[in-house]
């Protein structure tokens, strides 16, 4: 499979057989089978080296399951950003709404990403877990502001 990357608008934009993939990757149907594919040693190997490869555009923020203990585990900046079950279904609910991807309830999001946790954090390959020395932050009760805020306030001041 061919897949590029390439920066665009400050961000890094990728594209699969010349097309970019957009919110196609986040329905509720690949998402089930997310966590099948993840878990295959190929798969994974291929995606990191793709994401390592991607440090020659400069320094990058990336969010993943891995990103921290897999892919990037000796980043100076390594965050853990976790939420209730329930907090998570809410804005995965009100985002596949809002980009008109699904509309599902907000159990049935719940559901699928509880099964996906449980599937993610028991693979050989890996697991999804909070690497060593990463700052945690319970995102439950916060607003996107708050998190950005809680990040940068985690971060030295000559980073700034």
């Amino acid at each position: 499979m061919d897949i590029e990357c390439r920066p665009e608008n400050g961000r890094i934009a990728y594209y699969v057989g010349g097309e970019e993939p957009g919110n196609r990757i986040r329905t509720p149907d690949i998402n089930a089978h997310t966590s099948e594919v993840a878990r295959e040693k190929p798969v994974r190997d291929r995606i990191t080296a793709l994401l390592r490869g991607m440090m020659r555009f400069g320094n990058l923020v990336v969010e993943g399951r891995d990103i921290t203990t897999a892919v990037f585990p000796d980043s100076p900046a390594r965050f853990y950003l976790t939420a209730s079950a329930e907090a998570r279904a809410r804005r995965r609910q009100k985002e596949e709404t809002e980009k008109g991807i699904a509309n599902q309830t907000t159990d049935a999001v719940k559901a699928s990403l509880l099964a996906r946790d449980a599937i993610d954090s028991t693979r050989a390959v890996a697991p999804l877990r909070k690497a060593d020395g990463a700052v945690e932050i319970d995102s439950s009760n916060m607003t996107l502001a708050e998190v950005v805020e809680a990040v940068l306030s985690s971060l030295p001041r000559e980073w700034l």
